[in-house]
Formats: C-alpha cells, structure tokens, sequence
C-alpha cells in the first residue's frame, strides 16, 4: 500500500475514535464539539482553525526543543491530529459554501452513505494504480 493511503486509512481511524470521545458514539452531528464554541462568539471554523494553530505551535515546539513532550503525544501524534483538524476544517468550510466536486464524475442520486463508500472506494483503487 501506497505510504500516503496507510496515511489516510490511519488518520480515518484516528479521527472516528477520537469523535466518538468528543461527541459519543453514534453523534447526531460530529463537529458538536467545534460548534460548542458558538457559545462564546465563535463559529465552528474559527474553532476548528484555533485548534489547527495550537497543534502547529505544539508541532513547532515539540520539533525545534528535543525532549518537549510532557505528556505523552510525540510530533507524529501531534502532526497527525493536525491533518485531521485541518480537514475537519475543510468540511465545516464546505458547510458554508458547498464545493460539487465529484472525481469519478458520477453524477448518480444514491443515498449519501453510498456514495460515499463508493466514491472512497474508487478514489483509494485510483491511487493504488497510480502510486502502486
């Protein structure tokens, strides 16, 4: 397997599990906990973006000041939880201005879960043939 798709496998599983902490296990909306801070003034996106520039401050840290780490999440951990921030954000962007982008060009009305599985499973048998 391409390191890229291990990569994306990884950070899907890690970012299930760790929903599953912030907003429960079957979450009626799973970006709850970023629009928790709408309380405060804040949209969900400016959490979530708050959230990304802790993680890069702690990445940047945690790189330049070997030994840093005080509690137990090492660059990768930290580089990781990044990634998925930063496409968390994406998706809460998405939400205010939708993107119609569709790489198979299939334009077919089955149900959302559906498309989905099948769009992830054509995107990740693309990649395998290109990146071998």
């Amino acid at each position: 397997m391409h390191p890229l798709l291990r990569l994306l496998a990884e950070l899907y599983d890690l970012t299930g599990r760790k929903n599953e902490g912030y907003a429960g296990a079957t979450p009626a909306d799973p970006w709850a906990n970023y629009r928790s801070a709408e309380a405060w003034g804040l949209t969900a996106l400016d959490s979530a973006l708050l959230r990304f520039t802790e993680k890069n401050n702690r990445a940047a840290v945690l790189y330049s000041q070997r030994g840093a780490d005080r509690v137990g999440e090492s660059l990768r951990d930290t580089l990781m939880d990044a990634a998925a921030i930063a496409l968390i954000a994406v998706a809460l962007l998405d939400e205010r201005t939708p993107v119609d982008y569709d790489p198979t060009g299939d334009e077919a009305d089955a149900a959302l879960d559906t498309r989905e599985a099948d769009h992830m499973s054509r995107w990740l048998a693309a990649q395998a043939d290109t990146f071998g």
